[in-house]
């Protein structure tokens, strides 16, 4: 499933059950509420762990990624976590956020995976990206 709204794209793919959601474009905070509902839509299919890539992502301003945080707050409370992709500048804008322990800042896709697996993964490279199963 895919969202799509003005200067932003979002493609949800799954990695071994866990969805990575690219998000390539402008995130302010009415994109994030967008994302909340496919993130809330994630959850209650049973995916406690999502993963955010950023790195494409341009941020319109620190208080529109304060919705990362509740977004975060939702996944924690079924004892999963949001895993942030970012690269060394963008690292630096989030840790400036209140996250809280709900979400976690990593550099790339693989290292989120090998923390959700336990310091296991597979490549991914030559994976074919499916998409994340969304129950209505």
């Amino acid at each position: 499933m895919d969202v799509m709204a003005r200067n932003l794209q979002v493609k949800i793919k799954n990695y071994t059950g866990i969805p990575i959601l690219d998000i390539v474009g402008e995130l302010n905070a009415s994109a994030l509420n967008q994302i909340a509902i496919q993130v809330q839509r994630l959850v209650d299919a049973g995916n406690y762990h999502i993963v955010f890539d950023l790195k494409e992502a341009a941020f319109a301003g620190l208080k529109g990624l304060r919705a990362v945080n509740d977004i975060a707050r939702g996944v924690k409370r079924h004892y999963g976590s949001l895993y942030l992709i970012a690269d060394r500048g963008q690292e630096e804008e989030l840790r400036q956020l209140p996250l809280g322990e709900g979400a976690r800042i990593c550099r790339s896709v693989e290292h989120a995976i090998a923390k959700i697996l336990g310091g296991y993964y597979r490549p991914l490279f030559g994976k074919r990206a499916v998409s994340a199963r969304l129950e209505s």
